[in-house]
């Protein structure tokens, strides 16, 4: 409340509203921090709703990126466009599902017209961040919208491959709502291929649960080399014996005639 007295009085002695912080408008930066008092006097004093920053994002992609759904709410019941886009192609959904905020993609999801599967200019929908971040709840939200599972970004990858790559828990889930456990990408790598390749404990976990459901070990990519090829030539110990206690051969040939020895 006293915040919100303060900023009534700069507005009464002529406070431009429409300023910008470090080029993020004001009302962005209310939207953002979750004021609904102070987004309230903002809206209320004739602040732009179309303001953005110098990415292209308005207030509801602050709000939403932030999970303030109250403030979300109140846009959207004033006729803020709920797809809205960055200069990226991103839009308030794909911002609240990297975040994972379920309620927020809850309440986008239920405005009529939203496209769940908007795609920025990588090709990823919300569910490709969602996927990254390892937000289960989300996805399982944004797949009852209608969000595509098997959807490719421009690399050709799926929200599984990325997923596999941050060695998030959501890798079972993925392949249980349909995803092909070896869909290649532009380059013939399968989701194994991108969990193998960080060597992280965590990510060496998702080897091994993909391996559990029947992921192929020795594709090879379009160079003709396999995960292993790869993990050894990087000297990542860990996934070479992790690969390697999993079965996977070492005598696969490359184009080169180079095996991982």
């Amino acid at each position: 409340m006293r915040y919100e007295r303060a900023v009534e009085l700069l507005v009464e002695h002529g406070a431009q509203i429409n300023s910008k912080d470090r080029d993020c408008p004001l009302l962005c930066r209310a939207a953002e921090s979750g004021h609904e008092g102070i987004f309230k006097l903002l809206i209320d004093n004739a602040a732009n709703l179309d303001v953005a920053d110098e990415h292209e994002r308005k207030a509801l992609s602050y709000a939403a990126g932030a999970g303030q759904d109250e403030i979300v709410k109140l846009l959207l019941g004033i006729g803020v466009d709920c797809d809205q886009k960055a200069k990226t192609g991103r839009t308030p959904l794909s911002y609240a599902a990297q975040n994972g905020h379920a309620r927020v993609v809850a309440t986008l999801c239920a405005q009529k017209g939203v496209d769940a599967e908007s795609k920025d200019d990588y090709g990823q929908t919300p569910l490709f961040h969602a996927a990254t971040g390892g937000h289960e709840n989300v996805i399982e939200l944004l797949i009852e919208n209608e969000a595509n599972p098997e959807m490719k970004d421009i690399y050709g990858r799926t929200p599984l491959s990325h997923a596999a790559q941050h060695g998030t828990a959501v890798v079972q889930l993925l392949v249980e709502k349909g995803v092909c456990v070896d869909s290649r990408d532009a380059y013939g790598r399968t989701p194994l291929w991108y969990a193998a390749r960080s060597g992280n404990n965590e990510d060496n976990e998702a080897v091994k649960m993909l391996i559990g459901i029947d992921a192929k070990m020795d594709l090879k990519d379009k160079d003709g080399r396999t995960q292993l090829s790869h993990s050894a030539e990087n000297g990542d110990n860990e996934a070479v014996k992790t690969l390697f206690d999993m079965g996977a051969k070492i005598d696969v040939e490359d184009k080169d005639g180079r095996t991982p020895l």
